[in-house]
Protein backbone atom coordinates (compact mmCIF):
# COMPACT_ATOMS: atom_id res chain seq x y z
CA UNK A 1 0.00 0.00 0.00
CA UNK A 2 1.46 3.37 -1.01
CA UNK A 3 0.85 5.97 1.67
CA UNK A 4 3.46 8.59 0.91
CA UNK A 5 1.07 10.54 -1.34
CA UNK A 6 -0.93 11.71 1.67
CA UNK A 7 0.91 10.62 4.78
CA UNK A 8 4.41 10.02 6.04
CA UNK A 9 4.32 6.32 6.83
CA UNK A 10 6.00 3.85 9.14
CA UNK A 11 5.72 0.08 8.72
CA UNK A 12 6.07 -0.68 12.41
CA UNK A 13 2.58 -2.17 12.56
CA UNK A 14 -0.17 -1.39 15.07
CA UNK A 15 0.56 1.83 16.87
CA UNK A 16 2.70 3.24 14.08
CA UNK A 17 2.06 6.93 13.53
CA UNK A 18 1.31 8.65 10.26
CA UNK A 19 0.50 12.31 9.81
CA UNK A 20 -0.83 14.74 7.27
CA UNK A 21 1.06 17.93 8.13
CA UNK A 22 -0.80 20.00 5.54
CA UNK A 23 -4.06 19.53 7.43
CA UNK A 24 -2.58 18.94 10.87
CA UNK A 25 -4.09 15.45 11.07
CA UNK A 26 -2.38 12.70 13.04
CA UNK A 27 -3.22 9.18 11.93
CA UNK A 28 -2.32 6.10 13.94
CA UNK A 29 -2.62 2.47 13.01
CA UNK A 30 -4.22 0.57 15.88
CA UNK A 31 -5.81 -2.79 16.63
CA UNK A 32 -9.31 -3.26 18.00
CA UNK A 33 -10.87 -6.09 19.98
CA UNK A 34 -14.21 -6.28 18.19
CA UNK A 35 -15.64 -5.17 14.86
CA UNK A 36 -19.38 -5.24 15.53
CA UNK A 37 -20.73 -3.65 18.69
CA UNK A 38 -24.36 -3.69 19.73
CA UNK A 39 -26.22 -0.56 18.64
CA UNK A 40 -29.04 1.20 20.44
CA UNK A 41 -29.88 3.31 17.41
CA UNK A 42 -33.31 2.65 15.88
CA UNK A 43 -33.22 0.18 13.02
CA UNK A 44 -29.64 -0.93 13.68
CA UNK A 45 -28.51 -4.11 15.40
CA UNK A 46 -24.77 -3.50 15.20
CA UNK A 47 -22.39 -0.58 14.74
CA UNK A 48 -19.28 -0.83 12.59
CA UNK A 49 -16.73 1.99 12.75
CA UNK A 50 -13.51 1.33 10.81
CA UNK A 51 -11.98 4.49 12.25
CA UNK A 52 -11.89 6.32 15.56
CA UNK A 53 -11.96 10.07 15.21
CA UNK A 54 -12.93 11.95 12.08
CA UNK A 55 -11.08 14.35 9.82
CA UNK A 56 -14.22 16.26 8.86
CA UNK A 57 -14.00 18.22 12.11
CA UNK A 58 -17.69 19.15 12.26
CA UNK A 59 -18.03 21.59 15.13
CA UNK A 60 -21.43 20.19 16.14
CA UNK A 61 -20.30 16.53 16.28
CA UNK A 62 -21.55 14.55 19.27
CA UNK A 63 -18.98 11.76 18.85
CA UNK A 64 -16.17 13.20 21.04
CA UNK A 65 -18.63 13.55 23.91
CA UNK A 66 -19.86 9.98 23.44
CA UNK A 67 -16.30 8.65 23.18
CA UNK A 68 -15.02 10.90 25.97
CA UNK A 69 -12.44 12.38 23.62
CA UNK A 70 -11.14 15.94 23.86
CA UNK A 71 -13.52 18.08 21.75
CA UNK A 72 -10.80 20.66 21.10
CA UNK A 73 -8.76 18.00 19.27
CA UNK A 74 -11.66 16.49 17.34
CA UNK A 75 -10.91 16.56 13.63
CA UNK A 76 -7.16 16.54 14.26
CA UNK A 77 -6.55 12.83 14.78
CA UNK A 78 -7.75 9.49 13.42
CA UNK A 79 -7.09 5.93 14.56
CA UNK A 80 -7.24 3.42 11.72
CA UNK A 81 -8.42 0.04 13.05
CA UNK A 82 -6.19 -2.07 10.87
CA UNK A 83 -7.46 -5.51 11.91
CA UNK A 84 -11.16 -4.71 11.70
CA UNK A 85 -11.82 -6.48 8.35
CA UNK A 86 -10.32 -9.71 9.73
CA UNK A 87 -12.35 -9.47 12.92
CA UNK A 88 -15.48 -8.69 10.93
CA UNK A 89 -15.13 -11.84 8.84
CA UNK A 90 -15.00 -13.95 12.01
CA UNK A 91 -17.86 -12.15 13.75
CA UNK A 92 -20.19 -12.33 10.76
CA UNK A 93 -20.23 -16.10 11.19
CA UNK A 94 -22.33 -15.73 14.34
CA UNK A 95 -23.71 -12.19 14.36
CA UNK A 96 -26.76 -11.44 12.23
CA UNK A 97 -28.66 -8.18 11.83
CA UNK A 98 -28.58 -4.70 10.33
CA UNK A 99 -25.09 -3.19 10.43
CA UNK A 100 -24.78 0.57 10.75
CA UNK A 101 -21.55 1.69 9.11
CA UNK A 102 -20.36 5.01 10.49
CA UNK A 103 -22.26 5.68 13.72
CA UNK A 104 -19.52 7.69 15.49
CA UNK A 105 -17.21 8.45 12.56
CA UNK A 106 -17.51 9.00 8.84
CA UNK A 107 -16.51 5.74 7.14
CA UNK A 108 -15.55 7.64 3.98
CA UNK A 109 -13.46 10.43 5.50
CA UNK A 110 -10.27 11.28 3.53
CA UNK A 111 -8.07 8.70 5.31
CA UNK A 112 -10.22 5.97 3.73
CA UNK A 113 -8.47 6.77 0.44
CA UNK A 114 -5.29 5.50 2.06
CA UNK A 115 -6.35 2.51 4.16
CA UNK A 116 -9.57 1.34 2.42
CA UNK A 117 -10.80 -0.17 5.69
CA UNK A 118 -14.42 0.61 4.89
CA UNK A 119 -14.10 -1.00 1.48
CA UNK A 120 -12.43 -4.07 2.94
CA UNK A 121 -15.20 -4.36 5.54
CA UNK A 122 -17.79 -4.05 2.78
CA UNK A 123 -16.15 -6.96 0.99
CA UNK A 124 -16.76 -9.10 4.07
CA UNK A 125 -20.34 -7.87 4.35
CA UNK A 126 -20.92 -8.70 0.69
CA UNK A 127 -19.45 -12.16 1.25
CA UNK A 128 -22.12 -12.73 3.93
CA UNK A 129 -24.75 -10.63 2.11
CA UNK A 130 -25.51 -9.00 5.46
CA UNK A 131 -27.84 -5.99 5.56
CA UNK A 132 -26.07 -2.65 5.90
CA UNK A 133 -26.88 1.02 6.43
CA UNK A 134 -24.16 3.54 5.57
CA UNK A 135 -24.14 7.19 6.67
CA UNK A 136 -21.61 9.64 5.25
CA UNK A 137 -20.94 13.21 4.11
CA UNK A 138 -18.31 12.12 1.62
CA UNK A 139 -18.30 11.77 -2.14
CA UNK A 140 -15.82 8.89 -1.74
CA UNK A 141 -18.76 6.51 -1.26
CA UNK A 142 -19.18 6.67 -5.06
CA UNK A 143 -15.98 4.64 -5.36
CA UNK A 144 -17.78 1.60 -3.90
CA UNK A 145 -21.03 1.74 -5.88
CA UNK A 146 -20.39 -1.54 -7.70
CA UNK A 147 -19.52 -3.31 -4.45
CA UNK A 148 -22.46 -1.90 -2.52
CA UNK A 149 -24.81 -2.82 -5.36
CA UNK A 150 -24.06 -6.51 -4.71
CA UNK A 151 -25.89 -6.39 -1.39
CA UNK A 152 -29.50 -7.58 -1.25
CA UNK A 153 -30.40 -5.08 1.46
CA UNK A 154 -28.54 -1.81 1.76
CA UNK A 155 -29.20 1.90 2.15
CA UNK A 156 -26.96 4.93 2.05
CA UNK A 157 -27.71 8.14 3.90
CA UNK A 158 -26.05 11.40 2.87
CA UNK A 159 -26.05 14.15 5.47
CA UNK A 160 -27.01 17.62 4.22
CA UNK A 161 -27.48 20.37 6.81
CA UNK A 162 -27.46 23.36 4.44
CA UNK A 163 -27.28 24.06 0.72
CA UNK A 164 -24.79 26.90 1.23
CA UNK A 165 -21.28 25.56 0.58
CA UNK A 166 -19.68 28.61 2.17
CA UNK A 167 -21.56 28.26 5.43
CA UNK A 168 -21.13 24.48 5.46
CA UNK A 169 -17.37 24.97 5.30
CA UNK A 170 -17.50 26.77 8.64
CA UNK A 171 -19.44 23.99 10.38
CA UNK A 172 -18.05 20.98 8.47
CA UNK A 173 -14.59 22.22 7.41
CA UNK A 174 -13.15 19.07 5.81
CA UNK A 175 -16.35 17.47 4.50
CA UNK A 176 -17.48 17.29 0.88
CA UNK A 177 -19.42 20.48 -0.03
CA UNK A 178 -23.21 19.97 0.17
CA UNK A 179 -23.70 20.85 -3.50
CA UNK A 180 -21.53 17.85 -4.34
CA UNK A 181 -23.36 15.66 -1.81
CA UNK A 182 -26.59 16.24 -3.73
CA UNK A 183 -24.81 15.04 -6.87
CA UNK A 184 -23.66 11.97 -4.94
CA UNK A 185 -27.26 11.21 -4.00
CA UNK A 186 -28.23 11.50 -7.65
CA UNK A 187 -25.46 9.10 -8.71
CA UNK A 188 -26.45 6.58 -6.04
CA UNK A 189 -30.09 6.76 -7.08
CA UNK A 190 -29.16 6.36 -10.74
CA UNK A 191 -27.29 3.19 -9.71
CA UNK A 192 -30.47 1.82 -8.13
CA UNK A 193 -29.22 2.03 -4.54
CA UNK A 194 -31.73 2.97 -1.84
CA UNK A 195 -30.88 6.35 -0.35
CA UNK A 196 -32.07 8.86 2.18
CA UNK A 197 -30.94 12.32 3.16
CA UNK A 198 -30.10 13.01 6.79
CA UNK A 199 -31.09 16.60 7.60
CA UNK A 200 -29.39 16.65 10.92
CA UNK A 201 -28.41 18.03 13.12
CA UNK A 202 -30.67 20.95 12.36
CA UNK A 203 -28.35 23.92 12.89
CA UNK A 204 -30.31 26.96 14.12
CA UNK A 205 -30.26 29.91 11.69
CA UNK A 206 -28.45 27.73 9.13
CA UNK A 207 -30.46 24.62 8.26
CA UNK A 208 -33.77 26.38 8.74
CA UNK A 209 -32.78 29.51 6.81
CA UNK A 210 -33.96 28.04 3.50
CA UNK A 211 -35.65 24.72 4.11
CA UNK A 212 -37.73 24.99 0.94
CA UNK A 213 -34.63 24.90 -1.26
CA UNK A 214 -33.01 22.16 0.80
CA UNK A 215 -35.98 19.79 0.56
CA UNK A 216 -36.54 20.69 -3.10
CA UNK A 217 -32.94 19.84 -4.02
CA UNK A 218 -33.12 16.55 -2.14
CA UNK A 219 -36.26 15.64 -4.10
CA UNK A 220 -34.58 16.58 -7.39
CA UNK A 221 -31.75 14.16 -6.63
CA UNK A 222 -34.20 11.28 -6.83
CA UNK A 223 -34.04 10.58 -3.11
CA UNK A 224 -37.43 9.61 -1.72
CA UNK A 225 -36.82 9.70 2.03
CA UNK A 226 -35.67 12.33 4.51
CA UNK A 227 -34.58 11.78 8.10
CA UNK A 228 -34.31 14.78 10.42
CA UNK A 229 -32.98 15.45 13.89
CA UNK A 230 -32.28 18.45 16.07
CA UNK A 231 -28.92 19.47 17.50
CA UNK A 232 -28.39 17.53 20.70
CA UNK A 233 -26.16 19.61 22.95
CA UNK A 234 -23.94 17.66 25.35
CA UNK A 235 -22.36 19.22 28.44
CA UNK A 236 -19.55 21.51 27.34
CA UNK A 237 -20.54 21.29 23.68
CA UNK A 238 -21.96 24.79 23.34
CA UNK A 239 -18.88 26.34 24.90
CA UNK A 240 -16.69 24.44 22.46
CA UNK A 241 -18.81 25.51 19.48
CA UNK A 242 -18.54 29.13 20.55
CA UNK A 243 -14.80 28.94 19.83
CA UNK A 244 -15.51 28.63 16.10
CA UNK A 245 -15.09 31.79 14.03
CA UNK A 246 -18.71 31.63 12.89
CA UNK A 247 -19.71 32.67 16.41
CA UNK A 248 -17.68 35.86 16.18
CA UNK A 249 -20.85 37.33 14.69
CA UNK A 250 -22.63 38.40 17.87
CA UNK A 251 -26.07 38.53 16.22
CA UNK A 252 -25.68 34.96 14.99
CA UNK A 253 -24.41 33.80 18.36
CA UNK A 254 -27.31 35.42 20.17
CA UNK A 255 -29.89 33.92 17.81
CA UNK A 256 -28.26 30.51 17.87
CA UNK A 257 -28.09 30.37 21.67
CA UNK A 258 -31.68 31.57 21.95
CA UNK A 259 -32.85 28.79 19.63
CA UNK A 260 -30.87 26.16 21.52
CA UNK A 261 -32.52 27.20 24.77
CA UNK A 262 -36.03 26.93 23.32
CA UNK A 263 -37.86 23.71 24.08
CA UNK A 264 -39.98 24.00 20.94
CA UNK A 265 -37.47 25.27 18.37
CA UNK A 266 -36.39 21.95 16.93
CA UNK A 267 -39.86 20.45 17.05
CA UNK A 268 -41.14 23.35 14.95
CA UNK A 269 -38.24 22.98 12.52
CA UNK A 270 -38.86 19.26 12.14
CA UNK A 271 -42.58 19.88 11.64
CA UNK A 272 -41.75 22.33 8.85
CA UNK A 273 -39.45 19.79 7.20
CA UNK A 274 -42.18 17.16 7.46
CA UNK A 275 -44.66 19.52 5.77
CA UNK A 276 -42.23 20.31 2.95
CA UNK A 277 -41.49 16.62 2.47
CA UNK A 278 -45.20 15.87 2.18
CA UNK A 279 -45.55 18.59 -0.47
CA UNK A 280 -42.56 17.14 -2.37
CA UNK A 281 -43.79 13.55 -2.11
CA UNK A 282 -40.95 12.49 0.21
CA UNK A 283 -41.24 10.09 3.10
CA UNK A 284 -40.25 11.70 6.40
CA UNK A 285 -39.08 10.32 9.71
CA UNK A 286 -37.37 11.53 12.86
CA UNK A 287 -33.86 10.16 13.26
CA UNK A 288 -34.07 9.17 16.92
Amino acid sequence: MILRDLFSYSEEGAGAKSSNPDKGIDVREVSCHTALSRSRLPGLDFALNPYEGCEHGCIYCYAPYVLKARPSLWGKWVNARMNIPTLLRKELKTKNGMIGIGTVTDPYQPVEKVFSLTRRCLMEIVRKDAPASILTKSELVIRDISLISELSRVEIGITVTTMDDRIAAKFEPQATPPSRRLEVLRELNDAGIETYSMVGPIIPLVTDSNLETLVSEIAKSGTRRVMADGLRVRPGMLEEMHKSEVFNDTDFRWGFDRAISSASYFEKAKLRIEELCADAGLAYECAF
